[in-house]
């Protein structure tokens, strides 16, 4: 405000010097004829004036004009009454009053009160003697008038100041609401776009789980089936590349929140420290790491996709700090303001969250980059060296746990990610021994719906391994048709979520209307809400795709004998 005052002050200046300078010169061209004479001191103060109109006109083309503004403001409201008090000094000419009092009056557009005070006090100091001695019989009246002159004048000051002061106030507030707009347009259009990305990028990774599923499974059967050992190495390394395909599709699917999270509450000091060996044998030794784990905080998460996304953003700083500098993870818990939640998106919770900081000395990022490095596949790393997924998968994870993710960074200057958790009262839940599989005692009919021939195929002749009869279906409608055929024969239905026509929710729903046959749910592109929605309806399990022909016969061994105590989503 200071700084729009004074450069407010200095462009009043310069429109009202022009002004001034034209009063001077009509006064001094004027005076003989309307009786006042002048002498050798009224013409030298009125030749200064004139020069020092000069001098502020020069000054106010400069940069002293923006940090000088008041006082060139003041020297401008002084150049006119000066030549009128020496005027009246010399040739004791009462009437110039009314001059002063035009003068004062003009003074008022001043901007700083300090400096209007002291201009009206110089005035009246220097008049008033003269008024006294020059007045006569008219002398109170005219010291009344001049008075009266610059209390209305020093009124109108503060007027003009305090309209001037609001409207500057009122068009900060304008722009200041206008760039709170412009930055919520843009959150929306960049969460609008990156919603469609993800969309974008949970459809093609569940084509290609369709895909990797089928290559894996026949790969692995190669593998089991063969005795020469250079084609059991070759379909092994043609397993591995397709795991390594399906850990990229399951990338894509947390940006896109699509992936399944095994959520249960956890203490986030456990997250961090099980992280601890991995980046101890990942980061270099050149880096130093500073751990501040302030809280207790227990979250609802799964915990296996917060230690990945955590250790994401650590690797990502590793490479912003090209293999040495600090970075510093530090945990606590806040309890945001309103005005935070609403701008990461978190109105819904009032509630405390727990904030995990991750900070490097790197070189930061531009605003550029900044906004983009949550976009899969955008990476400024060198072509081979990296997929630019990771801190998408890290946007993905954080947001299907109900949290949000900031960034502050500056060329240069290092970045810092908080991420912000909402925190939960329950206690951490201890780990569960798993059991080992059981082998099946008699002959059993599992139906596999998926409207993918090969992920069909695959799973029939693992299956088909355990002894088990094998009936597929390409659709829910065809799943509808052979159970309803074949119900009391059908032991397990492995049932796909994403499916055209009846999708896996309705069919599944249809299929324990007829009967309360045990299902279990496999795809690679469901809703966490839905998937969770169909455990608590009754499926006994969920099983991501691409899933590895062994933890596809665990599972069906699993529900086979009935030892799935209670549902649950598994992974391969």
């Amino acid at each position: 405000m200071d700084a729009f005052l004074r450069q407010t002050a200095a462009e009043r200046a310069r429109l009202w010097l022009p002004v001034v300078t034209a009063a001077v010169l009509v006064s001094l061209l004027v005076s003989e004829f309307v009786g006042v004479p002048i002498h050798a001191p009224v013409l030298f103060v009125n030749i200064a004036a004139l020069a020092t109109a000069v001098l502020l006109g020069l000054v106010l083309r400069t940069d002293h004009a923006l940090r000088h503004g008041h006082l060139i403001a003041a020297a401008t409201s002084l150049i006119a009454p000066l030549t009128t008090l020496v005027t009246q000094w010399d040739t004791g000419v009462a009437n110039l009053a009314m001059l002063v009092v035009i003068e004062l009056g003009a003074s008022s557009v001043q901007v700083s009160t300090g400096y209007m005070l002291a201009t009206t006090l110089v005035m009246l100091g220097g008049w008033i003697p003269l008024g006294v001695r020059d007045g006569g019989d008219a002398a109170g009246f005219q010291i009344v008038a001049v008075a009266a002159g610059a209390i209305s004048a020093f009124t109108t000051h503060l007027l003009l100041r305090r309209s001037l002061v609001r409207a500057e106030q009122q068009r900060i507030e304008r722009e200041r609401a206008e760039r709170d707009r412009e930055q919520l347009r843009d959150q929306f259009v960049h969460a609008q776009r990156m919603e469609a990305v993800g969309t974008l990028a949970a459809g093609l990774a569940h084509d290609m789980n369709n895909i990797l599923g089928g290559i894996l499974g026949y790969a692995e059967m190669l593998r089991d089936d063969s005795d020469d050992a250079r084609t059991r190495e070759d379909c092994a390394t043609i397993a591995e590349a397709a795991q390594r395909g399906a850990a990229l599709t399951r990338s894509l699917l947390a940006f896109g929140r699509r992936g399944q999270y095994r959520r249960k509450p956890v203490a986030l000091r456990e997250v961090i420290e099980s992280i601890d060996p991995l980046l101890s044998r990942t980061l270099p030794k050149s880096i130093d790491v500073e751990r501040d784990i302030a809280t207790d905080a227990v979250v609802d998460a799964d915990e296996a996709q917060l230690g990945q996304a955590l250790m994401n953003l650590c690797l990502n700083a590793a490479d912003a700090m090209d293999g040495a500098g600090q970075l510093a993870i530090r945990c606590t818990t806040e309890r945001l303001a309103l005005v935070t939640r609403a701008r990461l998106g978190l109105a819904g919770n009032d509630g405390a969250y727990a904030v995990i900081a991750v900070s490097d000395t790197g070189t930061g990022m531009d605003d550029e980059t900044r906004r983009r490095i949550f976009e899969p596949f955008f990476t400024t790393k060198p072509l081979g060296k990296g997929t630019g997924l990771g801190l998408a998968m890290v946007y993905g994870a954080v947001q299907g746990h109900g949290g949000a993710i900031d960034v502050e960074t500056a060329p240069g200057a290092g970045t810092t990610f908080r991420i912000y958790l909402p925190t939960v009262d329950a206690l951490p839940k201890p780990a569960v021994a798993r059991q080992d599989s059981g082998r099946l005692g008699r002959r059993h009919v599992v139906m596999v719906v998926d409207d993918e021939a090969i992920v069909r195929s695959a799973a029939t002749r693992a299956l088909e391994r355990l002894g088990v009869v094998v009936v597929g279906a390409g659709s829910g409608e065809e799943a509808l048709q052979v159970f309803g055929q074949r119900h009391n024969e059908i032991a397990l239905v492995i049932l796909d979520m994403a499916m055209p026509g009846m999708g896996g929710a309705a069919c599944f729903r249809a299929l324990q209307a007829r009967a309360r046959v045990p299902v279990l749910i496999a795809s690679g592109y469901a809703l966490d809400r839905e998937a969770q929605e169909l455990l608590a309806a009754g499926a006994i399990a969920f099983v991501e795709k691409p899933f590895t022909t062994a933890t596809l016969c665990e599972h069906v061994e699993r529900a086979l004998s009935g030892r799935f105590g209670t549902a649950a989503i598994a992974v391969h």
